[in-house]
């Protein structure tokens, strides 16, 4: 390249291409010329963050919301509730208190001869019976006496909820098909909803080893039902001991009293620099 004065300009794909004037080119020596690169895209930012409001019953509330772009091109943005089409928690327990049963509505029924009955074990006494954290629900076999041991959860609202979906890891196996965990779903005093089990260990599984493993129930016969509780119920004699941790039950909500004006538009450019992240490309040339 002969020496000169040049003006140099980078273009990639995917990014706003930038021009540097001037650049000097010496004979016999080699010149090298940084460039910034912005993305081609938008970059939005809320203010504020988050937005909170508390009201009576029977009152209205307004609140205001910017959304600024200041990225490189205009972006189409739409509002959406969450839980609207998104799945959200409903219950979820993971034994890290270290009691049985778990405060705030959980309960125990023991209908059984044994003396077996649910109890929390420790990752530091039994680690290979605890999936994570520092404890899980534990139910031991027992081969002389029947079990019939329930594990309740506090009642759960799914008036608005829909695709109930019910999650838990479970250790255990189904070699001593003679006891089985069963998962039911109960009013609220703990009477069953249905004749048979949503899930019962030995019927549904094949399990030859005694290890954790993630098991999903559906529980959408229950969507917009009201008051449920989930239950699991060990029942029978000489089975194997049985493991619980992580229960989650999650759904989507539906908030009908929450509007939004506008749910959708286009957020065009702001004109101060953006302060994302640009990747960098050196220009080398030679004389």
């Amino acid at each position: 390249m002969p020496e000169g004065e040049y003006d140099i300009e980078v273009i990639a794909e995917g990014f706003v291409s930038q021009t540097v004037t001037g650049v000097d080119v010496v004979g016999g020596s080699t010149v090298t010329q940084d460039f910034e690169l912005r993305l081609l895209a938008p970059c939005l930012s809320a203010d504020p963050e988050s937005l909170e409001e508390t009201l009576a019953i029977g009152a209205t509330g307004t609140q205001g919301l910017a959304i600024l772009n200041s990225g490189t091109i205009d972006a189409d943005i739409e509002i959406f509730e969450v839980g609207a089409g998104i799945t959200s928690t409903l219950l979820s327990e993971g034994f890290e208190e270290g009691i049985m049963p778990p405060s705030g509505g959980w309960e125990t029924f023991h209908r059984g001869e044994t003396t077996r009955e649910w109890t929390i074990v420790d990752a530091v006494t039994y680690p290979d019976f605890v999936y994570e954290g520092d404890y899980s629900a534990w139910i031991n076999y027992d081969a002389s006496n029947n079990s019939d041991e329930w594990l309740l959860t506090p009642v759960i609202d799914s008036t608005i909820a829909s695709n109930l979906t019910l999650n838990f890891y479970a250790e255990s196996d189904t070699e001593y098909p003679t006891a089985t965990m069963k998962v039911w779903v109960t009013d609220e005093d703990g009477v069953p909803l249905t004749e048979e089990p949503l899930w019962d260990m030995v019927r549904d599984e094949s399990w030859s080893d005694f290890e954790y493993r993630l098991v999903t129930v559906d529980l959408s016969d229950f969507d917009e039902y009201g008051a449920i509780r989930v239950a699991w119920q060990y029942v029978g004699l000489d089975g194997d001991s049985f493991g619980l941790d992580n229960i989650e039950v999650s759904g989507e909500l539906d908030v009908p009293w929450l509007s939004e004006d506008p749910m959708a538009g286009t957020c065009l450019l702001y004109t101060s620099p953006s302060p994302r992240d640009r990747p960098r490309s050196r220009m080398p040339s030679s004389a």
